[in-house]
């Protein structure tokens, strides 16, 4: 399957999405989460389901940033061996069926640190991987320079109550999008505010033309059809990842996990009606 370089996927998502007038939806799972083959499963099933985006984490066994369900994920996958390595593997056999459907990969810095940075961003380019958010890019400027080197895009996450005139380093040179945590703590801790989140998309785009995706928290349709109206890109993860931990006990399959994911995401997808 051939790749399009740099952000071009991104670019031509975005833009189809301008054009129907609706936000995309982004979704997270982790790598290797419940195993690789049940994993590639759930992959292969989100674009049909109506992911936009995929989110693939690298499991960690310090996360920092991410609420207990995300952290129960990485331990789940940890437990079968998933490494950066096995994430890159993943991305590839998605690769083999599937060269449209944005992809970003989500990895602390600790993780790219051990596995070798110009190793991971030079395959980064090559499997097919459209950008790299680093929950703590803010302690990693090494990081983020060693991806630039190799020209893959590092997604700024900015963090809700912060200003975007203090994060200026990670607007600086931003390519794809930028994501607006909608709320302050861990993934999944609380459900956002409206009136928060409008405000902080607002004063975002005064910052960057780049899309804004607002994720952390937003758990159901009716979150994501409000979130739809306010930002280019709805982000949930901490919701899928409970439909895969509450699945697993009735699983015959990977297929079979694939479509209860499946299901639960094109619930999300169908409440992201066209913009008023």
């Amino acid at each position: 399957m051939s790749q399009r370089p740099g952000t071009r996927r991104l670019e031509d998502m975005f833009g189809a999405l301008r054009r129907a007038r609706r936000a995309g939806l982004a979704v997270f799972v982790a790598a290797g989460d419940p195993d690789d083959a049940r994993s590639l499963a759930i992959l292969k099933a989100l674009p049909d389901a109506g992911a936009d985006v995929i989110e693939l984490g690298v499991p960690t066994a310090l996360a920092p940033l991410d609420g207990p369900d995300i952290r129960t994920a990485y331990r789940r996958a940890l437990s079968v061996g998933t490494t950066v390595d096995g994430a890159c593997r993943l991305v590839e056999a998605f690769r083999a069926g599937d060269g449209t459907t944005p992809l970003v990969v989500v990895s602390y810095a600790a993780a790219l640190r051990f596995h070798g940075p110009a190793v991971f961003f030079d395959r980064a380019r090559s499997i097919g991987i459209d950008a790299v958010l680093i929950p703590d890019a803010d302690a990693a400027p090494d990081l983020r320079h060693a991806a630039r080197r190799h020209g893959v895009p590092v997604i700024p996450l900015l963090p809700a109550g912060a200003s975007p005139e203090s994060l200026g380093p990670q607007l600086d040179g931003a390519r794809g999008f930028v994501y607006q945590a909608s709320v302050a703590g861990t993934t999944g801790a609380a459900r956002p505010d409206v009136a928060a989140a409008v405000g902080a998309v607002l004063r975002l785009r005064r910052h960057t033309g780049l899309p804004v995706a607002l994720g952390f928290g937003i758990a159901g349709p009716e979150q994501v059809a409000a979130y739809g109206q306010i930002a280019d890109l709805v982000v949930v993860g901490s919701a899928v990842v409970r439909r895969i931990e509450s699945s697993l006990d009735s699983d015959g399959g990977g297929d079979r996990l694939a479509a209860e994911v499946g299901d639960f995401v094109a619930t999300l997808s169908a409440a992201l009606g066209r913009r008023y």
